[in-house]
């Protein structure tokens, strides 16, 4: 079974087969990607949407939700952007 930890830098690893990937969705990017998870299953049980418009959203919710629950998206890697809140120079020691 693959164990995944999270070292005290923020980076999420396996021992198993040595694979890291580097936290890159700070908190307020994470709490947005929440909400739109929550409004999607709303909007879905509530029966707005329906058919394959669900099943695609529905989709989309479950990739926001894993990637803020990682903090970690593949997607923001492939384009550099990185939302984690960078320690000032003044607090790092």
């Amino acid at each position: 079974m693959l164990k995944e930890l999270f070292n005290t830098t923020g980076v999420l690893y396996s021992s198993e087969n040595n694979t890291h990937m580097k936290k890159n969705i700070g908190n307020t990017d994470k709490l947005i990607r929440l909400l739109l998870a929550l409004l999607i299953a709303v909007l879905y049980f509530t029966g707005i949407i329906t058919g394959t418009l669900a099943i695609m959203l529905g989709i989309l919710a479950l990739v926001l939700v894993v990637t803020s629950m990682v903090s970690f998206c593949g997607l923001y890697t492939l384009l550099g952007i990185n939302t984690c809140k960078r320690p000032s120079e003044g607090n790092m020691r």
